[in-house]
C-alpha cells in the first residue's frame, strides 16, 4: 500500500477515527498492529508470519527467563545473529550467487552458471530487522527495559514506518506508549502539513522527474550526452524528493495517531563537507551506522588508519545495506573514501567546516562546492543498472563520450530542478535560523500555500502510482 494511492487514504480514514474513538490503552495498541499487519500484507501476506516472526524473536531474546539456562547476553546474541540471517538470505542470497556463479564462470571451473536462488525480497526487511537488533543493544546495554510482546510487535511493525523508515529508537518509542495518548489538535494538524508537503515531494516532484529520466536511465548507450548529464541532476533532485517525501508522509501519519517520529532530513543539499551531508542525509540510517556500528569499531578513537578503517567499513556495509549489488559496495566505498580524505585535510590542519552557519564564507563556499560535487557524482552509480552504465553516464558528464544522438530532454529541465532544489535548501536555511514562527512558516501562509497546492495537485500527480525508491531496500 503506498502512501500516494487512494487505497491509503481510505485505510486511513477508516483507522484514524477507530483509534481515536476508543478510550482503552490496549485496545488502542490492537488496533494499530492489526492495521499494520492488514497494511503490510497488502503488499504480500505470506511475509506476514516473518514480520511477526522477527518480534516475536526480539521480544523472547530480551526479556529474562527464570530457570534459562542461557543468559540473557548469550540469548540476545543469538537472536541479532538470527536477525542477520534472515536479512542475509532474503537480501543478498541471490547477490552472492549471481557473484559466485559469475567468479566460476570467468574461472573456466564451470561451463554453466550457477542456479539463481529466486528468492523474493521482502518490503521493508533493511528496516523492520535494523530496529529490531537496535531494540536488543539497548536493552542489553542498559539504554531501555524490556517489554512485553504487544509494545515491541507494535515498535516492529508500526505501520506509517515500517516499509521504509525512518528507523525509530526503542528509547525514542516506547516512552510514548507508557500512557495513553491524548488527541492533540495541533500535533494532527502537524501531521497533515507534514503528509501533504511529503505528498508534493513524491506526486508533484519526485514522480513527474522520474517520468522524464526513467526511460533514459533504462538505455544510456543510446541517449546524448547532454540527455546523460540531465539525467544525473535528474535523479539529485528525485532521490531527495522521493525519500524525503516518503519520510515526512511517514512522521505526518506517525503524528496523527499521537506518535512523534524524529526528522529524516534536515537540508542536505546544505551540506558544506561530507560529514556534515551523512548528518543530515537519512539521518536515521546513518546515526543507526554511527552508533551501532562505528563506534564499536573504535570511532575516531587511535590513529588516522584505525579510523579510517572503521569509517571504510562502515560506509561499505551502509552501501551493501542500501541494496545487493557491486554499485552500491562501490557507492559506499567512495564515499567512506570521501570521508577518509576530509579526516586526513583536518589532521593536516586543512579547516574542514562542519555547519552552513560557521566558519569563513570562502572556506563554506569550498566545502559546499567540493561536497555537492561528490554527492551529485556518487549518485550516479546509485541509480545506474550496471557498472558500464556508471562509466559511460560519467563519461558524458566529463565530456569523454562520443555520441551524436539527439536530446530528447528540454534544456531547461535541469536549472528548473536546481531552482527547485535551491528554493527549498533556502527555505530550509531560513527556517534554520530564525524557526517555526517565521514569517514564511506562519500560519495563513502555510494555508494559502497548501490550499494552492491541493488546488495544482490534480493537475501534475501521474495517473499511476509509483512506488517510493527506499521500498527495494
Amino acid at each position: 500500500m503506498i502512501f500516494t494511492s487512494i487505497d491509503f487514504l481510505i485505510f486511513l480514514g477508516c483507522v484514524l477515527p477507530a483509534y481515536w474513538l476508543i478510550r482503552s490503552h490496549w485496545l488502542r495498541k490492537a488496533i494499530l498492529i492489526a492495521a499494520s499487519l492488514y497494511f503490510y500484507a497488502y503488499w504480500d501476506i505470506r511475509f506476514v508470519p516473518l514480520l511477526v516472526l522477527v518480534a516475536v524473536i526480539v521480544w523472547f531474546a530480551a526479556r529474562t527467563w527464570p530457570g534459562f539456562k542461557i543468559s540473557r547476553n548469550w540469548m540476545i546474541a543469538l537472536a541479532i545473529t538470527a536477525m542477520l540471517i534472515i536479512l542475509g538470505v532474503f537480501k543478498y542470497a541471490g547477490f552472492f550467487a549471481s557473484s559466485l556463479s559469475s567468479a566460476i564462470l570467468y574461472l573456466g571451473i564451470a561451463n554453466t552458471p550457477l542456479p539463481n536462488p529466486g528468492i523474493i525480497l521482502p518490503v521493508g526487511i533493511s528496516f523492520f530487522t535494523f530496529q529490531g537488533i537496535s531494540y536488543l543493544v539497548d536493552v542489553r546495554r542498559g539504554h531501555v527495559k524490556s517489554h512485553g510482546l504487544v509494545d515491541v510487535l507494535l515498535y516492529i511493525a508500526l505501520f506509517p514506518q515500517l516499509v521504509a523508515g525512518p528507523i525509530v529508537r526503542a528509547s525514542d518509542f516506547f516512552p510514548q506508549l507508557v500512557t495513553m495518548r491524548r488527541f492533540d489538535a495541533a500535533a494532527t494538524l502537524e501531521g497533515v502539513r507534514l503528509f501533504l508537503l511529503g505528498l508534493v515531494y513524491k506526486a508533484v516532484l519526485a514522480n513527474n522527474v522520474a517520468r522524464l529520466i526513467d526511460p533514459i536511465w533504462a538505455d544510456v548507450t543510446s541517449a546524448s550526452n547532454a540527455d546523460l548529464a540531465t539525467v544525473a541532476v535528474g535523479f539529485y533532485a528525485q532521490i531527495y524528493f522521493d525519500f524525503n517525501g516518503y519520510s515526512l508522509m511517514a512522521i505526518g501519519v506517525a503524528a496523527m495517531f499521537g506518535f512523534v517520529i524524529p526528522p529524516n532530513f534536515n537540508y542536505p543539499y546544505l551540506a558544506v563537507s561530507l560529514s556534515d551531508f551523512w548528518r543530515r542525509w537519512h539521518i536515521s540510517l546513518s546515526s543507526w551506522l554511527r552508533d551501532y556500528l562505528y563506534i564499536p569499531l573504535g570511532g575516531s578513537r587511535g590513529s588516522w588508519l584505525i579510523e579510517s578503517r572503521n569509517l571504510m567499513i562502515t560506509m561499505l556495509l551502509g552501501g551493501l545495506w542500501h541494496g545487493a549489488s557491486w554499485n552500491f559496495l562501490i557507492w559506499g566505498g567512495l564515499h567512506g573514501f570521501g570521508l577518509m580524505l576530509e579526516r586526513l585535510w583536518r589532521s593536516a590542519g586543512i579547516s574542514q567546516p562542519h555547519s552552513i552557519f560557521g566558519g569563513k564564507y570562502s572556506v563554506l563556499l569550498l566545502g559546499w562546492v567540493w561536497t555537492q560535487a561528490v554527492v551529485f557524482l556518487l549518485w550516479v552509480p546509485f541509480r545506474a543498472e550496471s557498472a558500464s552504465d556508471t562509466f559511460t553516464v560519467l563519461s558524458a558528464i566529463f565530456g569523454s563520450r562520443y555520441s551524436d544522438a539527439a536530446s530528447l530532454l528540454p534544456w531547461w529541465f535541469a536549472p528548473a530542478l536546481l531552482a527547485v532544489l535551491l528554493t527549498d535548501a533556502v527555505m530550509g536555511m531560513l527556517r534554520n535560523l530564525y524557526g517555526a514562527n517565521a514569517m514564511f512558516a506562519r500560519g495563513y501562509i502555510v494555508a494559502l500555500l497548501v490550499g494552492l497546492l491541493l488546488g495544482l495537485l490534480p493537475l501534475f500527480i501521474p495517473l499511476e502510482v509509483q512506488p517510493f525508491i527506499y521500498f527495494q531496500f
